[in-house]
């Protein structure tokens, strides 16, 4: 999930964060969660497929509305590194394998005091 496959440039747009999108028949995709059971905060993230950027989400924990689960980001079936940083501090990188049409879910734990 952290290495996209990159295309032809004239095949298929390329999206402004710099991934490529999946062709029709792949559509898998990259979400993020956030596990943080005792924080109550708003925490900017930047998340990353094969160190390259594909976005940013706000993640609200215990606060209205609550919002612990990122968008999805596509990219192509196959193992990929997934990156999550935020000004606290930077998650582990993870390696997953993403299977064709299917999103998979990185979790971040988060622990506040």
């Amino acid at each position: 999930m952290r290495h996209p496959v990159m295309l032809a440039c004239g095949l298929l747009p390329v999206l402004s964060c710099g991934g490529v999108t999946p062709t029709a028949a792949s559509r898998s995709a990259v979400s993020f969660h956030l596990d943080a059971p005792f924080c109550s905060m708003s925490v900017p993230v930047r998340f990353s497929i094969d160190g390259v950027v594909v976005g940013v989400d706000t993640f609200r924990v215990n606060l209205a509305p609550n919002r612990l689960d990122s968008r999805s980001f596509p990219t192509t079936p196959g193992q990929h590194v997934l990156g999550a940083y935020a000004f606290t501090g930077t998650w582990r990188d993870s390696t997953v394998i993403v299977k064709s049409g299917a999103t998979t879910v990185d979790t971040l734990g988060f622990y506040c005091s």
